[in-house]
C-alpha cells in the first residue's frame, strides 16, 4: 500500500513541458497565472507573459515531468490511515 505525502496538480504549457504544482499552492498559482494572462490579453507583450509565467513556475513548481510516467489517483480510491483494506 502506498502513502501520500503530498499530492501535485500538472500544469502543462505552452512548449508541452509538464510541471508539478503542489496541491495545496495551485490556487495561488492559478491567480498569479490569471493575472498573468489578464495582462497579456490587454498588453499583448508575448516577452512580459513568457518572463512572468517562467517567474510563477520557477516559485511553485520545483519539479517537472520529463518523460517519466504517472499516475492518477482519484479521490475515491485513497485509503485513510487506519481503514481495513
Amino acid at each position: 500500500m502506498y502513502k501520500t505525502e503530498k499530492l501535485y496538480v500538472i500544469y502543462e504549457d505552452d512548449s508541452g513541458h509538464r510541471h508539478l504544482i503542489p496541491k495545496e499552492y495551485y490556487s495561488a498559482f492559478d491567480k498569479n497565472l490569471t493575472r498573468i494572462e489578464d495582462s497579456y490579453n490587454e498588453h499583448g507583450d508575448e516577452d512580459i507573459y513568457y518572463e512572468e509565467l517562467n517567474n510563477i513556475l520557477e516559485y511553485f513548481s520545483k519539479h517537472t515531468l520529463e518523460g517519466e510516467p504517472y499516475y492518477i489517483v482519484l479521490p475515491e480510491d485513497l485509503i485513510n490511515e487506519g481503514d481495513d483494506v
